[in-house]
């Protein structure tokens, strides 16, 4: 995929009060099946795409909010690791997709 690199995609976890999965196996798995390696979201930085890990039923982490300059993607639970790795390869798609057009004009 060309320009992966220029691409930021960061992890952040809800608080973990009561978590029901491993979430860092998870996004462990997410990683793997990206093949790339998460960075810890920065609120200062905003990345590209943001991971929204939440492990419990509690809404701690406010969907509202703007964590990301382009997609934000929602793991709730450990079954969801394969739609949350293929959401996030598409808006990685989607991204480079978009460079390109505004490299051409």
């Amino acid at each position: 995929m060309e320009k992966l690199d220029s691409i930021t995609v960061a992890v952040k976890y809800c608080g973990g009060c009561n978590p029901y999965y491993d979430a860092a196996k998870a996004t462990g798995s997410v990683e793997a099946r990206l093949g790339i390696r998460l960075s810890v979201f920065d609120s200062e930085n905003l990345p590209d795409i943001c991971l929204l890990v939440k492990q419990c039923r509690s809404d701690c982490l406010a969907q509202s909010e703007q964590w990301s300059r382009s997609r934000t993607v929602l793991l709730e639970s450990a079954d969801a690791v394969k739609d949350a790795a293929r959401e996030i390869k598409r808006a990685m798609e989607n991204i480079i997709s978009k460079e390109q057009r505004s490299d051409r004009l």
